[in-house]
């Protein structure tokens, strides 16, 4: 199970970055990105969260999300396996390396 609190909880497709290689030489070749659509069995989004104590659902807000045996395709997987931290870094700068990652759940996550 992993939790995450950096999502938007009303959006309807997720893009998750999580370890795909663990043990890769190349730590910037760890990662990937999916999309993991709401309805996604095992996917729960729990609560809004407050943002610095106010309610931030209604700026788009974040929300604790829970994946608990999420599974997705192969085919939802964005661009090719390990390149997550290079599409963080090319769309959301430096604050795309500090996205949330649940490096335990992701190789069962994805199944083909």
């Amino acid at each position: 199970m992993v939790h995450l609190r950096a999502m938007n909880p009303d959006c309807k497709i997720f893009i998750v970055m999580g370890k795909t290689d663990p043990e890769g030489a190349d730590v910037r070749r760890q990662q990937s990105m999916v999309l993991v659509p709401r309805d996604t069995p095992g996917v729960e989004v729990r609560r809004a969260m407050r943002v610095y104590g106010y309610e931030d659902h209604y700026h788009g807000g974040h929300a604790e999300v829970v994946f608990d045996r999420a599974r997705v395709p192969v085919s939802n997987l964005i661009g090719e396996e390990g390149g997550g931290f290079a599409i963080a870094q090319a769309r959301l700068g430096p604050a795309g390396s500090t996205t949330a990652c649940g490096s335990s759940a992701w190789p069962s996550a994805v199944s083909s």
